[in-house]
């Protein structure tokens, strides 16, 4: 008996190896495709094409875009900007067409209603340059959703199309709109303006005359961006701008259409913006930012777009970060990082001392002969110095009003100038805040004062280390 028993076991083990090998070492199966061409002609043929749908007539008719290619235009859309691959998707079947199978091989022996034909949900009809026309019935979907019925003149068969070409036949101008939007490049930028609604606006403008070759905005003197609001004249740290503003604005994403053409905005909070972005390079941009929500999980608000009507929406990650942006994130953090060879002098006053420094630049060469009160003192320490005088950093924002030593009326108890060659000189006033730190006012020439607080021992040290030079 256990012998049997073995015996059988081992028939079953080869029988399993057998089949499993002989199924590996089959060939595989080749379906024949069951594709039937329904039309095909060359786009270029076509003249018009025209849809009939719930008592509406629309039609698309090609043209040339600005990059000389055969585009299509929608009568529903003439005035929203399409998106060019979506228009041509649901112009397509009007010249190229074929069917996954036929359903009925005569519509006579059927209720064409059955097949949601009588009367079609679409008809299209196709105008060619030579004067002949083609017409596609669609019909219903099945029921498996897979497939749509569908029926072209002079044919009495009831054809299977692609649930895709069916949709996108069906595209309404919703379906059509553009929903990109443009590239947002820094070393174009001439102006941008950040308002978040409660906090000052920020703005940056192009100063200096603009290069042919960018490398690096913002740079020391010629073109760069320099902040105008809410601080005067302050220099930007290219990284930071980077990092903070021009990197979250090149991340947002529109996710869908909340209200093709809305005639009441208030409805999305853009009456008063959350936050609006101006940026002004080759073209003009202008982004307003309404109420936010959640959604599945995810925070998300209304945006509109200055040249379009609609109202979308995008997730907030990206627009919290520049909601939140402060002067701060994007300044060089250096109270005055002035390159020496745009130096000719600086004067250090405190209450009781003058220091005046000459550098002394040396003809033809990147030589200084530095003084200090007149007494000439060695060109490397003299460099350290400056090099530490200038990486003097701003520490925190305050208020213009939140300290009353800011005022014009208080003297401030260090002043620091430096008298430059080529651009208007630099002034750091110091005046007293706290135990920690001093308030300092950063002005360039006529522009207003910058108020920041800053680590007062770091300077008590600088000034220490003036009179260890002589």
């Amino acid at each position: 008996m256990k012998k049997i028993f073995f015996c059988a076991i081992i028939i079953f083990f080869l029988a399993c190896v057998y089949f499993f090998f002989e199924r590996e070492e089959s060939p595989p199966q080749i379906v024949e495709s069951s594709s039937v061409s329904l039309i095909r002609r060359a786009e270029e043929d076509v003249a018009e094409i025209i849809f009939f749908a719930d008592g509406e007539r629309t039609f698309m008719r090609p043209f040339r875009d600005e990059l000389g290619r055969l585009a299509w235009n929608f009568s529903a859309a003439e005035n929203y900007r399409v998106n060019f691959f979506r228009a041509h998707e649901k112009a397509r079947p009007a010249w190229l067409l074929s069917a996954v199978g036929v359903a009925h091989e005569n519509s006579d022996a059927v209720e064409l209603a059955e097949f949601g034909l009588a009367p079609p949900a679409l008809l299209v009809e196709t105008i060619f340059f030579d004067g002949t026309r083609r017409e596609i019935k669609l019909g219903s979907r099945t029921s498996d959703l897979q497939n749509f019925f569908a029926m072209t003149d002079g044919d009495p068969a009831i054809y299977l199309i692609s649930a895709i070409l069916g949709e996108r036949l069906l595209f309404e101008t919703s379906d059509l709109l553009d929903m990109s939007l443009p590239g947002i490049n820094v070393d174009d930028a001439e102006y941008i303006r950040i308002a978040a609604r409660g906090n000052e606006p920020i703005v940056l403008e192009l100063h200096g005359e603009k290069r042919e070759e960018n490398q690096y905005l913002p740079d020391v003197g010629g073109e760069q961006l320099i902040m105008r609001a809410p601080f005067e004249n302050l220099r930007l740290s290219n990284s930071r701008l980077m990092e903070n503003l021009i990197h979250p604005l090149s991340l947002i994403r529109i996710v869908e259409l909340a209200d093709i053409h809305p005639n009441d905005f208030s409805q999305f909070g853009l009456e008063n913006p959350a936050l609006e972005i101006f940026f002004h390079a080759k073209e003009k941009i202008h982004w307003a930012f309404g109420d936010s929500f959640s959604r599945d999980g995810k925070d998300m608000i209304y945006i509109k777009v200055s040249d379009r009507p609609h109202v979308f929406v995008t997730e907030e990650t990206h627009v919290a970060a520049i909601k939140n942006l402060a002067p701060l994130d994007i300044i060089s953090r250096f109270l005055a990082l002035v390159p020496i060879a745009d130096v000719e002098k600086i004067s250090i006053e405190t209450r009781e001392k003058l220091f005046e420094m000459c550098i002394n630049h040396v003809a033809d060469s990147f030589e200084i002969a530095p003084t200090v009160n007149g007494i000439s003192v060695d060109a490397d320490e003299f460099r350290t110095f400056f090099r530490n005088l200038i990486s003097l950093i701003a520490d925190a924002e305050i208020e213009p009003n939140a300290h009353v030593a800011v005022g014009a009326h208080i003297e401030p108890e260090i002043s620091i100038t430096f008298f430059r060659i080529e651009n208007e000189n630099t002034q750091l006033k110091f005046f007293d805040y706290n135990r920690n730190f001093f308030a300092v006012s950063v002005s360039a020439g006529d522009g207003g004062a910058s108020i920041f607080a800053t680590n007062r021992r770091a300077l008590e040290r600088l000034i220490e280390r003036v009179g260890e030079l002589t």
